[in-house]
């Protein structure tokens, strides 16, 4: 299965958006934007460079797009001037580098925000089901309080990161944490992403939304199946 990436936006001194991605290898960025800034045209079908297949999200939506790693782009050379290359990799040092060395769970596009609900609000959240879900009131408002009570912490919330009872359990939680790690890469523990996503934050939204990547990327996964590996969704955040 293709990862999903979320990529990042700085706008250039020419006023282009470059859309980057923070890949394992070494950062990448849109081919498109790359000849956009360099030809004035963003067909890259016409330069003979190395390019990688990435599926991003872009306004909610899995799209498949080409990117340029440092390599690719050098190899521009021999269609422009070697200075504009140099000028562009000048600027990726300086404003997207230590951009993503500050990278956090905040750069997610966190649904919520899209969906213009205030999830900690009673209120928001009960306009929403009554014209969304159908329920009655008495539903809604159960349904609601509940949650609320959980995703504002009002429910006891472990101390410390949960311990593991076997081997089994163990290689659950890696499985789990390789998932997540494709959205989040400053944590390099899954005890540490506990402990600041569930222990040491004060709503439990994002811990929530990370639950929820997992779930789609397991669904995408195991689709033929019948039954979802529900056993890795126990060693989530909150789920």
């Amino acid at each position: 299965m293709d990862e999903i990436w979320h990529p990042l936006e700085f706008r250039h001194s020419t006023g282009q958006i470059v859309r980057v991605i923070d890949a394992p290898g070494g950062i990448e960025l849109f081919a498109e934007d790359v000849c956009q800034i360099f030809f004035g045209d963003p067909q890259f079908e016409n330069y003979e460079v190395e390019l990688t297949e990435r599926i991003v999200v872009v306004d909610g939506k899995d799209i498949p797009v080409f990117t340029m790693c440092a390599t690719s782009i050098y190899a521009l050379e021999k269609y422009i001037d070697i200075k504009k290359i140099k000028n562009l990799a000048q600027w990726v040092r300086t404003k997207i580098l230590p951009n993503l060395k500050k990278n956090n769970f905040c750069f997610y596009p966190q649904k919520h925000r899209f969906k213009k609900i205030d999830f900690t609000s009673r209120e928001s959240l009960i306009s929403y089901l009554n014209e969304n879900e159908g329920f009655s009131q008495d539903e809604t408002e159960e349904t609601i309080d509940c949650y609320l009570r959980l995703i504002q912490k009002k429910l006891p919330i472990a101390t410390d990161c949960p311990s593991l009872k076997n081997n089994e359990e163990e290689y659950l939680r890696s499985t789990y944490f390789e998932i997540v790690k494709n959205v989040v890469r400053e944590f390099d523990r899954y005890e540490y992403l506990y402990h600041d996503l569930v222990i040491s934050t004060t709503d439990l939204l994002m811990a929530q939304e990370l639950d929820l990547v997992v779930f789609v990327v397991l669904k995408r996964l195991y689709q033929n199946q019948a039954e979802l590996p529900g056993e890795i969704l126990k060693q989530g955040l909150v789920l």
